[in-house]
Protein backbone atom coordinates (compact mmCIF):
# COMPACT_ATOMS: atom_id res chain seq x y z
CA UNK A 1 0.00 0.00 0.00
CA UNK A 2 2.83 2.70 -1.15
CA UNK A 3 1.93 6.56 -1.10
CA UNK A 4 0.49 7.56 -4.70
CA UNK A 5 0.19 11.65 -5.34
CA UNK A 6 -2.27 12.05 -8.15
CA UNK A 7 -3.69 14.93 -10.10
CA UNK A 8 -6.44 14.72 -12.58
CA UNK A 9 -8.96 17.16 -14.56
CA UNK A 10 -12.41 16.23 -13.98
CA UNK A 11 -14.16 14.88 -10.53
CA UNK A 12 -15.00 12.26 -12.73
CA UNK A 13 -12.10 11.03 -13.64
CA UNK A 14 -10.62 11.19 -9.55
CA UNK A 15 -13.66 9.12 -8.49
CA UNK A 16 -12.43 6.65 -11.55
CA UNK A 17 -9.20 6.82 -10.11
CA UNK A 18 -10.25 6.65 -6.48
CA UNK A 19 -12.14 3.28 -7.37
CA UNK A 20 -9.28 2.03 -9.09
CA UNK A 21 -6.41 2.30 -6.43
CA UNK A 22 -9.17 1.52 -3.64
CA UNK A 23 -7.61 -0.73 -0.58
CA UNK A 24 -4.31 -1.17 -2.96
CA UNK A 25 -2.84 1.86 -2.32
CA UNK A 26 -2.81 5.45 -0.15
CA UNK A 27 -3.77 7.90 -2.40
CA UNK A 28 -2.76 12.23 -1.78
CA UNK A 29 -4.97 13.93 -4.82
CA UNK A 30 -3.27 17.20 -5.67
CA UNK A 31 -5.56 20.51 -7.02
CA UNK A 32 -2.20 21.75 -9.58
CA UNK A 33 0.70 21.10 -11.21
CA UNK A 34 2.53 22.85 -8.71
CA UNK A 35 0.81 21.11 -5.58
CA UNK A 36 1.62 17.92 -7.32
CA UNK A 37 5.64 18.53 -7.05
CA UNK A 38 5.31 19.88 -3.70
CA UNK A 39 3.49 16.80 -3.08
CA UNK A 40 6.28 14.21 -4.82
CA UNK A 41 8.86 16.57 -2.95
CA UNK A 42 7.85 17.11 0.88
CA UNK A 43 6.15 13.50 1.43
CA UNK A 44 6.99 10.24 0.77
CA UNK A 45 5.62 9.49 -2.54
CA UNK A 46 6.60 6.35 -4.38
CA UNK A 47 4.27 6.63 -7.89
CA UNK A 48 3.17 9.78 -9.06
CA UNK A 49 -0.24 9.10 -11.29
CA UNK A 50 -0.68 12.22 -14.00
CA UNK A 51 -3.89 13.21 -15.87
CA UNK A 52 -2.12 14.75 -18.32
CA UNK A 53 -5.32 17.40 -19.10
CA UNK A 54 -4.86 18.68 -15.72
CA UNK A 55 -1.46 19.94 -16.27
CA UNK A 56 -2.19 23.54 -17.77
CA UNK A 57 -0.18 24.77 -20.32
CA UNK A 58 2.14 22.49 -22.37
CA UNK A 59 1.42 19.21 -19.95
CA UNK A 60 4.78 17.23 -22.18
CA UNK A 61 7.18 19.75 -21.16
CA UNK A 62 6.34 19.81 -17.60
CA UNK A 63 6.73 16.05 -17.45
CA UNK A 64 9.65 16.00 -18.92
CA UNK A 65 11.29 18.85 -16.27
CA UNK A 66 9.46 16.88 -13.22
CA UNK A 67 11.43 13.35 -14.54
CA UNK A 68 14.81 15.52 -14.95
CA UNK A 69 13.96 16.82 -11.27
CA UNK A 70 12.81 13.43 -9.48
CA UNK A 71 13.97 10.56 -11.48
CA UNK A 72 13.84 8.54 -8.76
CA UNK A 73 9.66 9.15 -8.59
CA UNK A 74 7.83 7.00 -10.82
CA UNK A 75 5.16 8.28 -13.17
CA UNK A 76 1.98 6.99 -14.44
CA UNK A 77 0.55 9.21 -17.42
CA UNK A 78 -3.15 9.53 -18.31
CA UNK A 79 -4.57 10.29 -21.62
CA UNK A 80 -7.20 10.60 -23.87
CA UNK A 81 -7.15 7.94 -27.12
CA UNK A 82 -6.95 10.85 -29.45
CA UNK A 83 -3.32 12.25 -28.26
CA UNK A 84 -1.67 13.19 -32.12
CA UNK A 85 1.44 10.68 -33.02
CA UNK A 86 3.71 13.75 -32.27
CA UNK A 87 3.04 14.02 -28.58
CA UNK A 88 3.33 10.31 -28.34
CA UNK A 89 7.05 9.96 -29.39
CA UNK A 90 7.45 12.89 -27.43
CA UNK A 91 6.28 11.21 -23.89
CA UNK A 92 8.78 7.83 -25.06
CA UNK A 93 11.20 10.51 -24.76
CA UNK A 94 10.41 12.10 -21.50
CA UNK A 95 11.42 7.93 -20.49
CA UNK A 96 7.82 7.35 -18.78
CA UNK A 97 7.27 3.88 -19.59
CA UNK A 98 3.98 3.42 -17.94
CA UNK A 99 0.51 5.18 -19.83
CA UNK A 100 -2.92 4.43 -19.56
CA UNK A 101 -5.37 5.21 -22.42
CA UNK A 102 -8.67 6.23 -21.01
CA UNK A 103 -11.47 4.69 -23.81
CA UNK A 104 -9.78 1.17 -23.70
CA UNK A 105 -11.57 -1.68 -22.50
CA UNK A 106 -11.74 -1.19 -18.61
CA UNK A 107 -9.11 1.35 -17.87
CA UNK A 108 -9.00 0.75 -13.57
CA UNK A 109 -7.44 -2.94 -14.86
CA UNK A 110 -4.59 -1.38 -16.65
CA UNK A 111 -4.43 1.35 -14.14
CA UNK A 112 -3.81 -1.04 -11.14
CA UNK A 113 -1.09 -3.22 -13.59
CA UNK A 114 1.16 -0.10 -14.34
CA UNK A 115 0.99 1.55 -10.62
CA UNK A 116 2.06 -2.02 -9.40
CA UNK A 117 4.89 -1.84 -11.88
CA UNK A 118 6.03 1.39 -11.50
CA UNK A 119 6.07 0.58 -7.78
CA UNK A 120 8.11 -2.49 -8.17
CA UNK A 121 10.18 -0.57 -10.01
CA UNK A 122 11.72 1.87 -7.39
CA UNK A 123 12.99 0.44 -3.72
CA UNK A 124 10.97 -1.98 -2.38
CA UNK A 125 11.42 -4.23 -5.91
CA UNK A 126 15.12 -3.78 -6.27
CA UNK A 127 15.96 -4.61 -1.97
CA UNK A 128 12.86 -7.83 -2.39
CA UNK A 129 14.95 -8.95 -5.76
CA UNK A 130 17.79 -9.07 -3.99
CA UNK A 131 16.79 -10.93 -0.39
CA UNK A 132 13.77 -12.87 -1.81
CA UNK A 133 15.72 -16.33 -1.72
CA UNK A 134 17.50 -15.48 1.64
CA UNK A 135 14.40 -15.06 3.48
CA UNK A 136 11.64 -17.51 4.28
CA UNK A 137 8.24 -16.10 2.80
CA UNK A 138 6.69 -14.77 6.38
CA UNK A 139 9.69 -12.83 6.85
CA UNK A 140 10.09 -11.40 3.53
CA UNK A 141 6.36 -10.19 3.47
CA UNK A 142 7.04 -8.31 6.82
CA UNK A 143 10.13 -6.89 4.67
CA UNK A 144 7.44 -5.77 1.66
CA UNK A 145 5.25 -4.40 3.81
CA UNK A 146 7.71 -1.84 5.78
CA UNK A 147 9.17 -1.14 2.29
CA UNK A 148 5.55 -0.67 0.91
CA UNK A 149 4.65 1.66 3.85
CA UNK A 150 6.94 4.08 4.45
CA UNK A 151 4.73 7.09 4.63
CA UNK A 152 3.06 5.59 7.69
CA UNK A 153 6.51 6.07 9.75
CA UNK A 154 5.70 2.89 11.80
CA UNK A 155 6.35 2.89 15.74
CA UNK A 156 8.35 -0.79 16.31
CA UNK A 157 5.23 -1.70 18.38
CA UNK A 158 2.38 -0.59 16.02
CA UNK A 159 4.16 -2.78 12.79
CA UNK A 160 4.65 -5.46 14.72
CA UNK A 161 0.79 -5.48 15.81
CA UNK A 162 0.07 -4.74 12.43
CA UNK A 163 1.83 -8.23 11.47
CA UNK A 164 0.57 -10.03 13.80
CA UNK A 165 3.33 -10.21 16.69
CA UNK A 166 4.77 -8.68 19.45
CA UNK A 167 7.68 -6.65 18.51
CA UNK A 168 10.32 -8.91 20.79
CA UNK A 169 8.54 -12.37 19.27
CA UNK A 170 8.87 -10.44 15.58
CA UNK A 171 12.20 -8.83 16.47
CA UNK A 172 13.39 -12.58 17.52
CA UNK A 173 11.85 -14.34 13.93
CA UNK A 174 14.22 -11.45 12.31
CA UNK A 175 17.16 -12.24 14.09
CA UNK A 176 16.90 -16.22 13.27
CA UNK A 177 17.11 -15.01 9.75
CA UNK A 178 19.64 -12.75 9.36
CA UNK A 179 17.50 -9.52 9.62
CA UNK A 180 17.87 -6.76 12.65
CA UNK A 181 15.29 -6.06 14.96
CA UNK A 182 12.12 -4.81 14.02
CA UNK A 183 13.09 -0.90 14.88
CA UNK A 184 16.22 -1.45 13.64
CA UNK A 185 14.39 -3.04 10.09
CA UNK A 186 12.28 -0.19 9.98
CA UNK A 187 14.96 2.72 10.12
CA UNK A 188 16.94 0.44 7.58
CA UNK A 189 13.96 1.04 5.08
CA UNK A 190 13.52 5.19 5.59
CA UNK A 191 17.17 5.11 5.14
CA UNK A 192 17.21 2.69 1.79
CA UNK A 193 14.26 5.10 0.55
CA UNK A 194 16.70 8.22 1.03
CA UNK A 195 19.31 6.82 -0.67
CA UNK A 196 17.09 6.82 -3.80
CA UNK A 197 15.96 10.39 -3.29
CA UNK A 198 19.41 11.55 -2.05
CA UNK A 199 20.49 11.20 -6.18
CA UNK A 200 17.33 13.04 -7.48
CA UNK A 201 18.69 16.62 -8.73
CA UNK A 202 15.57 18.16 -7.11
CA UNK A 203 15.73 17.07 -4.12
CA UNK A 204 18.62 17.67 -0.84
CA UNK A 205 19.46 16.07 2.44
CA UNK A 206 17.25 18.57 3.81
CA UNK A 207 13.57 18.07 1.79
CA UNK A 208 14.64 14.42 2.05
CA UNK A 209 14.75 14.42 5.69
CA UNK A 210 11.39 16.26 5.69
CA UNK A 211 9.84 13.43 3.37
CA UNK A 212 10.79 10.50 5.52
CA UNK A 213 9.71 12.90 8.95
CA UNK A 214 12.90 13.11 10.81
CA UNK A 215 12.64 15.30 13.34
CA UNK A 216 15.67 17.74 12.25
CA UNK A 217 18.71 17.36 9.58
CA UNK A 218 20.64 16.49 11.81
CA UNK A 219 18.71 13.41 12.83
CA UNK A 220 18.18 11.92 9.43
CA UNK A 221 22.42 12.34 9.00
CA UNK A 222 22.79 10.39 12.35
CA UNK A 223 20.72 7.84 10.71
CA UNK A 224 22.36 7.29 7.79
CA UNK A 225 25.79 7.18 8.71
CA UNK A 226 24.30 4.60 11.85
CA UNK A 227 23.06 2.41 8.63
CA UNK A 228 25.55 3.45 6.17
CA UNK A 229 28.44 4.80 7.74
CA UNK A 230 28.27 7.52 4.78
CA UNK A 231 27.58 11.35 4.60
CA UNK A 232 24.40 12.34 2.02
CA UNK A 233 26.59 13.42 -0.19
CA UNK A 234 28.51 10.46 -0.16
CA UNK A 235 25.50 8.46 -0.58
CA UNK A 236 25.45 10.10 -3.71
CA UNK A 237 28.74 9.52 -4.80
CA UNK A 238 28.86 6.03 -4.52
CA UNK A 239 25.61 5.36 -6.40
CA UNK A 240 22.39 6.33 -3.89
CA UNK A 241 20.16 3.06 -3.66
CA UNK A 242 22.54 0.34 -4.86
CA UNK A 243 25.03 1.96 -2.67
CA UNK A 244 22.34 1.64 0.19
CA UNK A 245 21.38 -2.14 -0.77
CA UNK A 246 24.93 -3.35 -0.29
CA UNK A 247 25.33 -1.96 3.07
CA UNK A 248 22.07 -2.82 4.19
CA UNK A 249 23.77 -6.71 3.03
CA UNK A 250 26.91 -5.85 4.84
CA UNK A 251 26.00 -4.90 8.18
CA UNK A 252 23.35 -7.67 8.33
CA UNK A 253 23.96 -11.42 8.42
CA UNK A 254 21.86 -11.63 5.01
CA UNK A 255 24.67 -11.23 3.09
CA UNK A 256 26.27 -14.73 4.40
CA UNK A 257 23.18 -16.74 4.49
CA UNK A 258 22.08 -19.38 1.54
CA UNK A 259 18.85 -19.66 0.18
CA UNK A 260 15.78 -20.68 2.02
CA UNK A 261 13.86 -21.85 -0.80
CA UNK A 262 14.33 -23.93 -3.77
CA UNK A 263 11.90 -22.15 -5.69
CA UNK A 264 10.95 -18.73 -6.50
CA UNK A 265 10.97 -15.78 -4.53
CA UNK A 266 8.83 -13.70 -3.08
CA UNK A 267 6.80 -11.48 -5.86
CA UNK A 268 4.88 -7.96 -5.26
CA UNK A 269 1.67 -9.88 -5.70
CA UNK A 270 2.37 -12.82 -2.87
CA UNK A 271 2.79 -10.43 0.05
Amino acid sequence: MALLATISRHRQTSERLGRALHGLHDVAPAASWSSFVRLVRERPVTVGVVDLGAVAGDALTAVTSFRALYPGTALVLLDSLHRRPADLFRLGRTGVSHLVLWGIEDPAVHLRSAVGAAVRAGVLGRLLRTISGRLPRREAAAVHLALDTVHRAWSADAFATHVGLTRPALSERFRRVGLPPVGHLLMWVRVLYACQWLTDPGRSAESVSRQLEYSTGAAFRRALRLCTNATPTEVIQEGGLDFGVSQFLERTELGSLGDWTSGPGLTYADA
